[in-house]
Formats: C-alpha cells, sequence, structure tokens
C-alpha cells in the first residue's frame, strides 16, 4: 500500500516538500524525483517520494502566480541541496529541471538505471523491468499512455502514473543498496560510473 497525493492543494504541497528538505514526516533521503512532460514540451508535473510508501505529484500549472513561485522556490532548494535518486535522472529529468531554471544538483543525485547496468548487465533496464524485480507493485505502464491532455481527461491518473514511478524507484533503489553491500567490487564500479556521468553532464 502507498501514499499516492494528486492533485494537492498549495498547503499540501507545501508542507510535503518541506518535510522533504528538514527530513521530517517519515521522509528520508535520497528523495525520489520523475517528471511528466506535456507533449515532450513542457515539464507537466513532478513527483516526489520521501520514501517507497508515500509520493506527491506536483501539477506545474495548478496555482496561482504567488504559490507557484513559492513551490518553485522549495523545489529548487530541495533538488540542488538534498540528495536525489531516479530512474534515467542524471541524462533525462535533471536536463528539463535546468531547462526551466532550476538548479540541480547532480553531485547529489543516484541514477537506478546506471545502478541497475552495474548490477545486471545482461538485463534491460527500464522502469518496468525494475519494479517487476525489486518490487510487488502489479505492472502499470500503460496508466501513463492513455491519460487525455486535450479532453480533459485522466490527469489525476498522469498524476498517480506519476507518483507510482517516484515509488517504485525509491523501493528499487533500496534493494539494490543492500545488493550493494554484498558485492563492494561492484559498489567500486557504481561508484566509479555515476561519478563519470555526473562529470559528462556537468
Amino acid at each position: 500500500e502507498r501514499e499516492l497525493i494528486v492533485e494537492p492543494s498549495f498547503a499540501e504541497a507545501y508542507e510535503y516538500l518541506n518535510d522533504i528538505i528538514h527530513a521530517s514526516n517519515g521522509a528520508s533521503y535520497p528523495c525520489s524525483v520523475d517528471i511528466e512532460l506535456l507533449r515532450r514540451r513542457i515539464i507537466y508535473c513532478c513527483s516526489f517520494a520521501k520514501n517507497a510508501n508515500s509520493s506527491i505529484s506536483i501539477g506545474f500549472g495548478d496555482y496561482d502566480v504567488d504559490n507557484t513561485a513559492r513551490l518553485f522556490r522549495l523545489m529548487d532548494t530541495l533538488l540542488s541541496t538534498i540528495p536525489v535518486v531516479g530512474q534515467n535522472y542524471i541524462n533525462f529529468d535533471c536536463h528539463w529541471f535546468h531547462h526551466s531554471g532550476f538548479g540541480c544538483s547532480v553531485d547529489l543525485a543516484h541514477d537506478t538505471r546506471i545502478r541497475h547496468n552495474i548490477l545486471f548487465p545482461e538485463l534491460p533496464h527500464k522502469l518496468e523491468v525494475l519494479t517487476m524485480q525489486y518490487t510487488r507493485e502489479p505492472y502499470y505502464k500503460e496508466e501513463g499512455r492513455t491519460w487525455n491532455k486535450i479532453a480533459g481527461t485522466g490527469k489525476r491518473q498522469l498524476m498517480r502514473y506519476n507518483c507510482k514511478d517516484t515509488c517504485v524507484t525509491r523501493e528499487a533503489y533500496d534493494v539494490q543498496e543492500l545488493e550493494f553491500a554484498d558485492n563492494p567490487r561492484l559498489r567500486a564500479c557504481y561508484d566509479s560510473d555515476i561519478d563519470l556521468s555526473r562529470k559528462l553532464d556537468h
């Protein structure tokens, strides 16, 4: 069972992000992050997970100008000052955040896709594969493809999908930590690879 918060009020979104920044109310590091794009052009919504069982999806056009500015400042602080983890985060999400004016610190970022490539180089590294391998979450990836912005339907569905992505990413990260603990040589290989990925992003 997971807490998936969609279409939150400004107060809910502000409190949730603030809890992550200050690691309170069940929040733990790293924070899991994932974005959804509108027509592959702009960020439509962004999800943050305190842990594997709780996440929130925040719409980029859901609040008035003043409240949006307050949330964006909190998001900027979160992305630039605390450890985050994402699936293909360094090669994708991080670039979109930069493009949208946020300050991302890749030096604090971890990437479950890169981790999986080190641990299981023979397997595909899509999130649906990691979800099947590391979690008991039923298959849900089609939920992100069947919503319809033009018709005005499915926004909640997309945001739930966004939340699930961050929860399963964090859950995968937690299990990968156990796998690296069992094999320090693979941990050293990942440390080298993630360091190179961070440097290439700069």
